[in-house]
């Protein structure tokens, strides 16, 4: 089974919100959605919720989040979901280098 995302902060989601940020996420089993918390997804992507919704439409068929982004001209409005987990670890146990891959 894949390694799935952990659970945000109280206060990380919070943030999120109030930016009206959503995560497009895809599920162990390859269903894309939207949500608010991506617990449980083996990737996601946060972007603005009206472009969250517009990007799960286009890769419901095929789980490619990050190439329905492209065809739909907002792949620079994205950010992955290991940016955003990343910055809640203590700095003591941060990894030093990005992933390279999108995926979280």
């Amino acid at each position: 089974m894949p390694a799935t995302i952990e659970a945000l902060s109280y206060a990380s989601l919070d943030y999120l919100k109030s930016f009206n940020l959503a995560a497009v996420a895809v599920s162990p089993s390859g269903r894309v959605y939207v949500c608010r918390d991506p617990k449980g997804a083996v990737a996601a992507w946060w972007c603005k919720r009206d472009d969250a919704d517009q990007i799960a439409h286009v890769a419901w068929t095929n789980a490619d989040v990050p190439g329905a982004a492209s065809r739909l001209g907002l792949s620079r409005r994205m950010t992955s979901c290991s940016d955003v987990s990343e910055s809640e670890r203590p700095r003591s146990t941060r990894q030093s280098a990005r992933p390279s891959t999108p995926e979280c």
